[in-house]
């Protein structure tokens, strides 16, 4: 019980990466214009082909606020978010904005202060990398290779710590040589 291949990791399915969601950043958006009401469009591109692309437009409210609207199709589905944007004093003078996240997770509205939301795969609205339970992509990788570093030290009667040790020096060489 609980030796080399027990459990169901083979099986598991990973969390979605920040990595391969659409990201939605506000700085890239107040680089064009600032904080001044205003519509525009964010687009998507890999490979130099656009694959998705967002309305939005900056209001401000009766109240003074400002709103970031957001316009786009999802799977077919138009869908129109609305997200408040929020600002803080800097230190040194001026104002940071952000945007409030807009998801409600367990009944209760997140409303954190983000810089960038996200919008993984098959997700219909963007929030916050908490609500949406991203991680990295390094991190997915950090373990990738420890179910061979365990079989490799129980054949070599050896620790896990000393083959991941021998491994990693093995790469700094390999890195050494290449340069």
């Amino acid at each position: 019980m609980g030796g080399f291949g027990s459990g169901r990791w083979g099986s598991h399915s990973k969390r979605y990466t920040k990595e391969n969601s659409l990201t939605l950043d506000l700085n890239f958006i107040l680089k064009h214009g600032g904080l001044e009401p205003r519509t525009g469009t964010v687009h998507w591109s890999r490979n130099d082909k656009e694959f998705a692309s967002i309305h939005y437009e900056i209001r401000r409210t009766f109240e003074g606020k400002f709103r970031l609207n957001l316009d786009y199709q999802n799977n077919g589905e138009s869908v129109f978010e609305s997200i408040e944007l929020v600002s803080t004093p800097q230190n040194l003078g001026g104002e940071r904005y952000w945007m409030c996240c807009p998801l409600i997770c367990n009944g209760i509205p997140c409303n954190k202060r983000r810089s960038k939301l996200y919008s993984p795969p098959g997700c219909k609205y963007f929030g916050c990398r908490d609500c949406l339970d991203l991680t990295y992509e390094s991190s997915q990788e950090s373990h990738k290779y420890d179910r061979v570093f365990s079989q490799f030290a129980s054949d070599t009667s050896s620790t896990l710590e000393m083959v991941k040790r021998m491994f990693d020096g093995i790469k700094k060489r390999s890195k050494e040589r290449s340069k």
